[in-house]
């Protein structure tokens, strides 16, 4: 599945996390890692736990085979417009 983003919104959102102390650069050039701060980890929990929330709530009442289904459905969507 592709992306919908491009490198240059890759760069500004990568540098809205830098600017609110959630990234760290460690090394320089191609060589360069990303890792997160103690308060990026921090972020990306309350991140994931919101996620898996509206996750529930977005499947309640769907069968396992409906949710199948409306993920393929969606996946094919997607690769119609790119």
């Amino acid at each position: 599945m592709q992306t919908f983003i491009t490198s240059q919104e890759l760069e500004a959102l990568l540098d809205g996390f830098d600017q609110a102390g959630w990234l760290l650069q460690e090394g320089a050039g191609e060589s360069a890692m990303l890792v997160l701060t103690a308060t990026g980890k921090m972020e990306r929990e309350n991140l994931m736990t919101r996620q898996s929330a509206v996750r529930r709530q977005a499947v309640q009442g769907l069968t396992e085979q409906e949710y199948v289904l409306v993920v393929d459905v969606l996946q094919r969507i997607v690769a119609n417009l790119v």
